[in-house]
C-alpha cells in the first residue's frame, strides 16, 4: 500500500480479496472506475526487523477505501488522519522512512526505506496477503492521485444510508440459525466473504437466499 502525497486523497483498493466489507457502487475517481467501497484490514509489520512473536503484527484498518481494479497501486489515502484515527509519525527511524500509528502512540506499520514512494511493508504469508510484482519501480517518477469529488461522496452516503435502512426492515427475520452463523464464521469469517467466494451479494435478496440454500446444503454434507 502507498501512502498519502496530498490532502484529501481516498484510499484504493485493487484486490476485491482485501475487503472485509464491502458496498458495490458504481462511481468514477477521476478518470478512473470505482466499484464499490468498503473496508480493508491489512495485515502489515509494525517495525522493521520484527518479523515473529505476537506483536510483530499488526491490523491496519482502512475505512471508506474505494475499490479501483485498474489502479496501478494500493493506496493509502490522507483521510486516514481523520477516518480511521491515525496519526502519521515522521523522522528517521532504522530501516524505515516513517510509521503510522494509532492515538495512544502505539506503532501499527512503518513505510520501507530506501523506496521511491512511501511504501507500507506487509506481512509476508501466510500473515499476510500473496501479493504480485510491483508495478512501481525504483527508477521511475510517479505522481499518485485519486480525486473522489464530493458529489460522490454523497451520492455514495445516501445509498448507504438507504441500504441500512433495508437491512433495519429485514432485521426482524432471522436468517441463520446460530448453527449456521457459528459455521459460516469458522469456515469463511463471514457472510460477505462467504457470498463473495460463491459470486453472490450480501446486497441482493435473491443472493441472500441463495447463500442459505449453500449453507445448509454444505453442512448436511459434512455431518
Amino acid at each position: 500500500m502507498y501512502g498519502p502525497i496530498a490532502q484529501l486523497i481516498p484510499s484504493a483498493c485493487k484486490d476485491l480479496g482485501w475487503f472485509t466489507d464491502y458496498i458495490p457502487f458504481d462511481s468514477e475517481a477521476g478518470s478512473v472506475k470505482v466499484l464499490g467501497v468498503g473496508t480493508v484490514e491489512l495485515p502489515v509489520h509494525r517495525e522493521p526487523g520484527r518479523t515473529s512473536g505476537p506483536d510483530a503484527h499488526g491490523i491496519l484498518r482502512l475505512t471508506n477505501v474505494l475499490h479501483i481494479p485498474s489502479a496501478i497501486c494500493n493506496i493509502i489515502g490522507s483521510p486516514i488522519l481523520r477516518d480511521d484515527d491515525c496519526l502519521i509519525g515522521v523522522g528517521e527511524l532504522p530501516q524505515s522512512r516513517c510509521f503510522i500509528a494509532d492515538s495512544q502512540g502505539r506503532k501499527l506499520a512503518f513505510f520501507e526505506k530506501d523506496r521511491p514512494l512511501f511504501i507500507v511493508k506487509p506481512s509476508d504469508p501466510p500473515v499476510g496477503p500473496v501479493v504480485g510484482p510491483r508495478k512501481i519501480q525504483s527508477e521511475g517518477s510517479y505522481m499518485i492521485h485519486c480525486f473522489w469529488p464530493d458529489s460522490e461522496r454523497r451520492r455514495f452516503e445516501e445509498y448507504r444510508e438507504s441500504l441500512a435502512r433495508q437491512q433495519q426492515q429485514r432485521a426482524g427475520v432471522e436468517r441463520y440459525s446460530e448453527a449456521e452463523k457459528q459455521w459460516i464464521k469458522e469456515h469463511y469469517g463471514s457472510e460477505f466473504r462467504f457470498l463473495l467466494q460463491h459470486c453472490l451479494s450480501i446486497y441482493k435478496e435473491e443472493d441472500l437466499d441463495e447463500g442459505r440454500d449453500i449453507v445448509k446444503a454444505l453442512m448436511k454434507h459434512d455431518e
